[in-house]
């Protein structure tokens, strides 16, 4: 009987907040024959993302060991005020690949502290700051989560789910979303915040259209991320990122794009068509380790 070792790679979060980091475990130990993955994360999360190995000072030993055997280390948002890790843990820089997710990141994009590292990617666009930055995007799993085959569109079900009500324009969007289901019966409101991931998942399941943020972030969330593999039309601002096919929309156009939607069937459908084709080609577990694999290898080989 023929075995195939494949050498251990450690991903590792202060707090795993979104899943990013479980999601890229999950990626590596899928579609790699030649690294293995273990997710590591120091807090619960209040979302319910999964963590294999739970942090803490007592499991210092165990954990410097995995580090230690490592052939390479994938980290988010270390060395950021707030997401260092306890003292006694120890990592080789030179075999570790700093990830910033987030708003964490654009806060420090002149900070020089991430070059000790191997390699610098980022989990958005927005955030190459450097030629020798390097985009990763934040992987999901799109052949789990599928698009529904048939849509009827009756009701019409419009989603928002804000992490960060004030940061994601949640006033503005509820406003609008309101005002439309008033002029259409037939349209229905989905809001939530805060709740476990498996429950908003299965919400995002049924929404035609998921709106993520309006008028301050202005990229694309990761709630986008995950609506678009159902075969959600996303509607948000973009103006800082117009690499995917989002409906670009504003706090002064974002009824009127809404209406253009509701009263036309047919354009929900063709945008979350091509919202699902987009996520797959650039957020699918099997995109994102074809990116990534590489930049390990040249760890591991020297």
């Amino acid at each position: 009987m023929c075995s195939v070792y494949r050498k251990p790679v450690v991903v590792l979060a202060k707090n795993d907040y979104a899943g990013i980091m479980w999601k890229l475990r999950c990626a590596i130990n899928r579609h790699s024959h030649k690294y293995y993955a273990t997710h590591i994360a120091f807090d619960r999360n209040q979302f319910n993302y999964p963590i294999e190995v739970i942090g803490d000072e007592y499991q210092s030993g165990f954990i410097n060991q995995m580090l230690s055997e490592a052939a390479c280390i994938i980290m988010k948002d270390y060395d950021i005020p707030g997401y260092m890790l306890p003292p006694n843990i120890r990592l080789d820089p030179k075999k570790s690949i700093w990830y910033g997710v987030g708003a964490n990141y654009r806060h420090l994009q002149a900070d020089r502290t991430f070059d000790k590292y191997r390699f610098r990617m980022v989990s958005t666009p927005d955030m190459i700051y450097r030629p020798d930055d390097i985009y990763l995007p934040a992987p999901f799993d799109t052949e789990k989560y599928i698009r529904i085959a048939d849509r009827d569109y009756d009701p019409i079900t419009i989603m928002h789910s804000p992490s960060n009500p004030e940061q994601k324009g949640t006033n503005i969007i509820s406003a609008a979303v309101n005002k439309i289901c008033c002029s259409y019966p037939f349209v229905h409101f989905s809001l939530t915040g805060g709740a476990p991931n498996n429950i908003v998942m299965e919400m995002k399941e049924n929404a035609d259209i998921f709106i993520d943020q309006i008028g301050k972030n202005q990229i694309l969330g990761y709630n986008s991320i995950e609506a678009a593999s159902f075969g959600a039309a996303v509607v948000t601002d973009t103006s800082q990122d117009n690499d995917n096919p989002a409906i670009h929309a504003s706090r002064t156009t974002l009824y009127s794009v809404l209406e253009g939607l509701v009263t036309d069937p047919s354009k929900i459908d063709a945008a979350g068509k091509e919202m699902r084709s987009w996520v797959v080609r650039t957020h699918g577990y099997r995109s994102v380790m074809e990116l990534l694999e590489p930049y390990i290898d040249e760890i591991v080989e020297g």
